[in-house]
């Protein structure tokens, strides 16, 4: 029997093999992923071409889903499947589109930067399983795998590039924004950690179980009155908000006088400092001033836990990885957030979705650090009782 034949029925067999029913999603994974093979096999595989003159295989184009549904949808039902608008799904096929691109001939249909972005977001905006999107979309399910991973890999690297700091000739536009928002000067951007569940990891399980007493990574992050993350630090679930504080590299960057005077607002989780301002801790003795305050103070601070709740109704995937790759999910979560400010910066809002009510982000009750009326609070009271004052 000839040679080339005998190995172009073995692979039609593995594929069929894993397209099986029978053959669990986790373990699927491990086969698609543990080594270099897998990608090489992969028809987006940059060793694609390479392959594809060993394996004389040539797979007939399957019309479908992404080259007839798609085009036909109505605005409103491109972002409703897709969860981002035409526009900003454009910019995402821009960027990955290097990665996508090639001259391909012969061997395996190579997939377009078109195709690969719906698969990207179809995979992050939605709960199908690896097998599900592979059905949906035409191509086996290490295909799938290896495209979100190299679409991640891609936008994740331009994290610096979306997700920055203002300038600090901006810090005065900033604070007058939120201040509209929350009648609190000096403020440009509000803290606090949300976590993402996962399943229990491979290695480390306790590293990663968070006081709910399930396994999650922890995300911090920092949001301006635009709704745009600033700054993002993932850590372990197991981690509580001062401990990701002391990790990320907030800390010593406002200890170089990063903020001059202007300052983030966190819950009662964090620690009172001369950059972090939390509410007063109500022990049932504050004053009628105290209490107004605390609740101005909660409208900005609302700016996070309203973000991470939209951020969560867009990106479904967010709700709950299958995967165990924590290399991997952190990379989608890094990408998603680079995807949610391209979001703000195309007006691309979150209105069609629903908030998860599942969503955990540390609040007062599940953790209250001891902190005392530092200074910086202080006049930033004093400064909120001179202006309501004005204003009365």
């Amino acid at each position: 029997m000839n040679k080339s034949y005998v190995i172009l029925m073995d692979k039609v067999a593995i594929e069929a093999f894993l397209f099986s029913a029978d053959f669990g999603e986790d373990n699927y994974l491990l086969a698609s992923s543990s080594s270099s093979d897998s990608d090489s096999e992969c028809c987006c595989s940059e060793e694609s071409s390479s392959s594809a003159e060993n394996v004389p295989l040539k797979r007939p184009r399957v019309e479908g889903f992404a080259e007839v549904d798609v085009p036909q949808f109505s605005d409103s039902e491109f972002k409703n499947h897709f969860r981002v608008s035409r526009a900003t799904c454009q910019k995402i096929i821009e960027l990955i589109h290097d990665d996508f691109y090639s001259d391909h001939k012969g061997g395996w249909e190579k997939i377009t930067p078109v195709k690969a972005a719906y698969i990207l977001l179809w995979y992050l905006g939605n709960r199908e399983t690896f097998k599900l999107i592979s059905e949906r979309f035409k191509i086996t399910q290490s295909c799938v795998y290896n495209i979100v991973k190299v679409g991640c890999r891609n936008l994740s690297s331009k994290f610096n590039e979306y997700i920055k700091w203002p300038e600090s000739d901006q810090y005065e536009e900033e604070s007058e924004s939120i201040y509209e928002i929350c009648e609190i000067y000096g403020i440009i951007g509000a803290i606090g950690v949300s976590h993402i569940k996962i399943l229990r990891p491979r290695e480390n399980q306790e590293h990663y179980t968070n006081v709910k007493n399930y396994h999650s990574i922890a995300v911090q992050g920092v949001v301006g009155h635009n709704k745009k993350f600033f700054d993002l630090y993932v850590g372990e679930g197991s981690l509580e908000p001062v401990e990701l504080l002391q990790k990320s590299y907030l800390v010593s960057k406002a200890e170089d006088g990063f903020f001059g005077d202007y300052f983030l607002v966190g819950n009662n989780s964090y620690p009172n400092l001369p950059w972090l301002i939390i509410p007063f801790d109500n022990g049932g003795n504050l004053t009628a001033k105290q209490m107004e305050f605390n609740q101005h103070h909660e409208c900005a601070h609302r700016l996070f836990s309203n973000t991470f709740g939209q951020l969560k109704a867009r990106f479904q995937r967010l709700n709950i990885f299958e995967n165990k790759d924590i290399p991997f999910i952190i990379s989608c979560i890094k990408t998603v957030c680079v995807i949610h400010n391209i979001c703000m910066d195309y007006e691309d809002d979150c209105e069609l979705f629903v908030e998860d009510d599942g969503i955990f982000i540390y609040d007062v009750e599940d953790e209250v650090v001891d902190n005392s009326d530092g200074g910086k609070r202080m006049e930033v009271f004093n400064l909120f009782l001179e202006t309501d004052r004005t204003n009365m």
